[in-house]
């Protein structure tokens, strides 16, 4: 009985090319793959960037930014988009001193309370220009007068 021939043995010599070029193409065939699908993924990564884009930023647009709920600027005392404010009043009615705590909150021991005289805003104007001017990170500020 004559040996059956193994499915992977060589090709002859005249198709050496041929198992080349086979060879080749599946290799650019896997490139090609490889390459799709990262554009795929560029594309994903795309389409969520521009989905994203219409909510980042400020909104330009009072349509579209009346249609948008806002957790924090709904709870604060500013008037809310579409409200038309007539009127400059008080937040809170003014309190009567009486009712306002004659105690002072204590305070660290290395802090103390003073009082201030309003009617003079000369000394708070040094510290708190020196304070704006500097600030926290030493950086540039503003220069106040201090009239």
């Amino acid at each position: 009985m004559p040996k059956k021939q193994d499915k992977k043995a060589e090709a002859p010599a005249g198709n050496s090319e041929n198992a080349t070029d086979a060879g080749s193409s599946q290799q650019e065939l896997k490139m090609s793959e490889m390459q799709l699908a990262e554009q795929l993924r560029l594309a994903a990564e795309l389409e969520k960037l521009s989905l994203m884009q219409g909510t980042a930023g400020p909104i330009r647009d009072m349509g579209i930014a009346k249609q948008k709920t806002y957790a924090f600027w709904s709870t604060q005392p500013v008037p809310q988009l579409g409200e038309d404010v007539d009127a400059n009043e008080p937040i809170e009615a003014d309190i009567p001193i009486a009712k306002l705590r004659q105690e002072p909150y204590s305070l660290p021991d290395a802090f103390e309370w003073s009082d201030i005289d309003m009617t003079s805003l000369v000394p708070l104007y040094d510290p708190l220009n020196l304070f704006l001017l500097s600030g926290r990170e030493g950086t540039a500020g503003s220069v106040h007068s201090s009239v």
